[in-house]
């Protein structure tokens, strides 16, 4: 069963799910200040497959099976979630988990629905498998990563993504998985449902949808869109934050 952490203790129910290499902690800054301005919600936070403390799964590793990992975590906590927030790689977890459970409202962030290419991502995760494991410090690390052309803010991220071990520091995810989950991620598409919107940051010129009613552009935000304009996106958001609760959903997805 997937790990995860619950912020808030609304009556209602939504999940926020991280991209590749994060974790519930990644977003637990943004989670706090959402139920903190709308406190009818509870966020809940999920460590997919493979990430945060979450711990090893069987295979196969793709976005399909991260979404059921997710519904079946809702199913053994009797969640009822009303609204699914997804960011990067969990923007397509959550599209997925949208046409597996029903819910009222799903918020796509920064990612586009589409087949993906090559992306700075994959960079990154070719310059990671240079890294001799474990090392010893977390300094250590980050002055391993900047030397090989990783920016210092990605550096600093990483970091936060190792454990302890008796020999030093190691990942918290086996770098062949997250490969395997990438390759899902670029080969995965979807039509977008009714339900669907997407959130564009401004700064980012890999997602190319045109704004519409149902794609928002964030100003002021690269791709890290919670951490470079949470009021922003909080606003984007709203609407759907102050919708009336729905109580009665359909038993199957629509």
């Amino acid at each position: 069963m997937l790990s995860f952490q619950v912020f808030g203790t609304g009556s209602r129910q939504a999940l926020l799910i991280h991209g590749i290499m994060g974790s519930s902690r990644n977003l637990a800054t943004f989670a706090k200040l959402l139920v903190s301005k709308f406190p009818d919600w509870q966020l809940i936070l999920p460590d997919l497959r493979h990430h945060g403390d979450s711990g090893f799964f069987e295979g196969p590793n793709t976005v399909a099976v991260c979404a059921q990992d997710v519904l079946e975590l809702v199913k053994d906590q009797n969640f009822n979630i009303e609204m699914i927030i997804g960011h990067s790689f969990g923007g397509k977890v959550a599209m997925a988990l949208n046409e597996l459970m029903p819910v009222r409202q799903v918020w796509i962030l920064d990612v586009e629905p589409g087949l993906k290419r090559p992306s700075h991502t994959d960079e990154i995760v070719k310059k990671l498998t240079r890294i001799p494991m474990p090392q010893p410090t977390r300094i250590a690390l980050q002055s391993t990563m900047l030397e090989l052309g990783l920016p210092r803010h990605i550096a600093l991220w990483m970091t936060t993504n190792v454990r302890d071990t008796p020999d030093g520091l190691m990942w918290k995810f086996d770098l062949k998985i997250i490969k395997e989950l990438l390759i899902s991620f670029a080969k995965t598409e979807f039509s977008p449902r009714e339900n669907t919107d997407f959130v564009k940051a401004e700064r980012n010129s890999h997602m190319l949808m045109p704004l519409s009613e149902k794609v928002h552009l964030l100003q002021n935000a690269g791709h890290w869109v919670h951490i470079d304009n949470p009021k922003g996106l909080l606003e984007i958001l709203r609407p759907s934050l102050l919708a009336p609760s729905i109580t009665q959903l359909p038993t199957q997805p629509v």
